[in-house]
């Protein structure tokens, strides 16, 4: 299906909690799971959507695998290349679009600050795509190594047409 989805996400990020289901994503689930390739993001509007966004906090995921094989429940490590060909990338924007401050798994040092977290996704069919997340996150631009870096735990998404 194509079209408006019923969203929901949350996470803790550095240890405060965010709602994040506001603006959800319009897509095609199901070719995006046949293509093996998922982007979904969330956003937290302090003032409401009527307000705009004057300064929200966005949070996106990309689940793929190798291949293009289809996406299959199982765990997405937070790596350039994972073990099983599953894979998943985290990306934070804070103050959007206000500041382009934002932060991703793969910005870190490698040597000190390696790739870390996970998606585990438990439902995938063609009409709801759900799961869990953590991940570390580091903002790559700024004087570094070691790089500043945020902490998202406890997070849960559910995109669903139904």
């Amino acid at each position: 299906d194509y079209g408006w989805p019923n969203f929901a996400m949350a996470a803790e990020l550095d240890g405060v909690s965010y709602d994040l289901g506001d603006n959800p994503p319009t897509l095609d689930l199901e070719g995006a799971i046949a293509d093996g390739f998922l982007t979904v993001g969330g956003w937290a509007i302090p003032d409401g959507e009527s307000a705009g966004c004057v300064t929200c906090t966005v949070l996106e995921l990309e689940i793929f695998t190798e291949l293009a094989s289809p996406l299959v429940p199982g765990t997405y490590p937070m790596e350039s290349f994972a073990a099983g060909g599953l894979t998943a990338r985290g990306l934070v924007r804070l103050n959007y679009p206000s500041t382009d401050e934002h932060y991703r798994t793969d910005e870190g040092d490698p040597a000190t600050q390696p790739a870390s977290g996970q998606v585990i996704l438990s439902t995938v069919t063609p009409t709801l795509i759900e799961g869990t997340f953590e991940f570390v996150a580091y903002d790559g631009r700024a004087s570094g190594p070691p790089y500043p870096l945020i902490t998202v735990t406890n997070g849960f998404f559910r995109l669903s047409f139904d």
